[in-house]
This record gives structure tokens, C-alpha cells and sequence, in this order.
């Protein structure tokens, strides 16, 4: 492989039973001249799925076994980029199938780590499946279901065609509840036929920029400190699931290396839940925005597009998660702040 021409790397998440394996069937036969490399992890001694996935050759279908994430998943998944990487073996796209458990954050981090492995591979889009029919007990009794909706970039509400459309509305409204920035898309029987998932990048830092438009300011603190609490419609708290969602946003400039030393040492010993955070950066010294993207404790901060003269420089955060305390968040990144 050639780290020039990084390969894009399609994670595909859901429930049990969600339709993964016939979206992925769908995405295959939608782009016929593209070649994909699939990784599947099957949780189990026997790959069913991998035996439903209708590809040209065999050779490009790869498994991890027994789908058990905290022990395999690192080396296993690691050992086989770095094969990809080492070979001559020519392919268009990743896909990455998780088992209906797991939880993407495992996999998110690999390609987030500043390893060898991003200098070859680029996170393009995360996508989730949820059950338009099961989605209320899958989502109350499997946390592993929560995570991939808060980690997912595209969330596709598969099976509409099972329920009432006001059940669909409702799974929606709760989605958007711990998941404000993915783009969401109805289906029945995992068609996406018109709706481009491949390519978009959704982790470029551009498009990570845009998801910060949706703020407003609320509330802004006039003792000369030049500080500002954000807090949008969507920034709810204490729901039935637990799963809150935390917005700052500050004025002033931010010591990069100050702020990533810190957030190292907190990510490390905080005993907060955090399962998904990012930001957009007024870092000192610079012309240009810089982008945070985060997840568990791991996390990448790069540079992004430059500030425009007419527009108001400032730090803007979003941390999910759970037993988040925002004053204390607020509090510590405030004290990095050169004002």
C-alpha cells in the first residue's frame, strides 16, 4: 500500500438483527467497480455472516474470530491493518462489520491513535443500524446500543416498514437526543438506494467544523474574563437512559500544549464516563482553527481551516457521556485560556 493515497475505512455498527450484513450486501452491489477489502467481526466459533456476503472472490473477506472486543480486538485488528498495509493487495475501501455487541469505540480509537495506522487508512464514515421495531429494548437493555448511536456519523432507522410512522418519529427524537451531529436516514430492508455513504469523510475536519454551526450563544459572563457557557436546545440532561450531553463554549486562546497535556492526565484519571468528545480549537499563535476529536481516552487534534476576519474566535466543546460535570469541565479548560 501506498500512505500517500490513504484508504477510506467504513465502520458499520448496529444491534443484533439490525440488517447489517444486507446493507453491506446493498453497498457492494451499488458500486460494482470498487473493490472492498471487509472485515468481519463475528461474535462466535462460526462466521454465519461471512457466508452471506456476496463478493467476487473470497479473498477480500477477512474475520476476526469470537468477536470478544477487550481482548482481541487491538492485536487482532492491528496485525491484520498492518498486513493490508505490508501487502500488495489492491482495494478501493474498508469496511469494518462489528458484531451486534460491540461497542465502536474500540475501533474508532485505532484510527485516531497517531499510530502507523492512520498513515495509511482514514476513518470515512461510522454508520449505525437500529431496529425501527426492537429499538426500545434493544436500546434500554444493551449499552453496547448506546454507544453506537453516540459514536455513529450516519444512523440509519431500518425496518420503518414494520411500525407506525409516529414510532419512527419518536426513535428519531431520542436519537437526536445523545446524537445531534449524525445525519439520519429511513429505511426498510437496509435499501439506500440515492443516498451516498461512501467517500463523504465525515471525520475531515471541515465536516467536523460544520457540525458546530448548529450552536448558539445564551449566555455570556461580561467581568472581562471573556467567558461563555453554551448551552443548546438539544444539550439535555438526566434522561431515563443516563446519557448526557455536555456544550462549552469559551472565548479566548487556548495553549494547545497546555490543553493536551491536560486532557491526557484527565481522560486518564477522570472518573467520568466519556464516551465521545470534540471540539473546535482558538489555539494561540495561529491563523487557523484546530479540530478536537475524541473517544474513550483517546484523542487527535489537527488543524483545521482558517478563521475568517468577520467572525467571533472561540472554543467550542461537546462531551457525552455519562456523570459529566460541567462546571468542572468548564472550570478546568477555562484555566488554560489566554484571554
Amino acid at each position: 500500500m501506498d500512505k500517500r493515497t490513504k484508504k477510506s475505512v467504513t465502520i458499520l455498527t448496529g444491534a443484533l438483527g439490525s440488517g447489517k450484513t444486507t446493507l453491506l450486501n446493498n453497498i457492494v452491489k451499488q458500486h460494482p467497480n470498487k473493490k472492498f477489502i471487509i472485515i468481519e467481526n463475528e461474535f462466535g466459533d462460526i462466521n454465519i455472516d461471512k457466508q452471506l456476503i456476496n463478493t467476487k472472490s473470497e479473498n477480500n473477506i477477512f474475520e476476526l474470530t469470537n468477536g470478544c472486543i477487550c481482548c482481541n480486538l487491538n492485536s487482532e485488528l492491528g496485525l491484520l491493518l498492518n498486513m493490508l498495509i505490508m501487502s500488495e493487495v489492491q482495494f478501493d475501501n474498508l469496511i469494518i462489520e462489528t458484531t451486534g455487541i460491540a461497542d465502536p469505540g474500540q475501533f474508532i480509537q485505532i484510527f485516531l491513535s497517531g499510530s502507523r495506522v492512520n498513515r495509511y487508512f482514514e476513518l470515512d464514515n461510522v454508520i449505525c443500524l437500529v431496529d425501527a421495531k426492537h429499538f426500545y429494548l434493544q436500546f434500554e437493555q444493551i449499552d453496547e446500543v448506546k454507544k453506537q448511536i453516540i459514536n455513529a456519523d450516519t444512523i440509519i432507522i431500518n425496518k420503518i416498514d414494520t411500525v407506525e410512522s409516529e414510532k419512527v418519529e419518536k426513535i428519531e427524537t431520542l436519537i437526536r437526543t445523545i446524537n445531534n451531529s449524525c445525519e439520519i436516514i429511513k429505511t426498510s430492508h437496509s435499501v439506500i438506494d440515492g443516498k451516498n455513504i461512501l467517500d463523504i469523510y465525515r471525520h475531515k475536519a471541515e465536516n467536523i467544523e460544520q457540525t458546530f454551526n448548529q450552536f448558539t450563544l445564551v449566555e455570556a459572563d461580561h467581568s472581562g474574563k471573556n467567558f461563555i457557557i453554551n448551552q443548546d436546545k438539544h444539550d439535555h440532561h438526566h434522561h431515563d437512559h443516563e446519557i448526557e450531553s455536555v456544550s462549552i463554549t469559551l472565548g479566548g486562546q487556548l495553549d494547545l500544549t497546555r490543553f493536551a497535556v491536560w486532557l491526557d492526565n484527565f481522560l486518564f484519571f477522570s472518573t467520568e464516563e466519556i464516551y465521545r468528545f470534540k471540539g473546535i480549537l482558538n489555539a494561540m499563535d495561529t491563523n487557523n482553527r484546530f479540530v478536537l476529536q475524541g473517544v474513550y481516552k483517546t484523542f487527535s487534534i489537527y488543524e483545521g481551516s482558517e478563521w475568517r476576519t468577520d467572525e467571533l474566535r472561540r472554543n467550542q466543546f461537546v462531551f457525552i457521556g455519562k456523570n459529566l460535570d460541567k462546571n468542572n469541565l468548564q472550570r478546568y479548560i477555562q484555566s488554560l485560556m489566554q484571554n
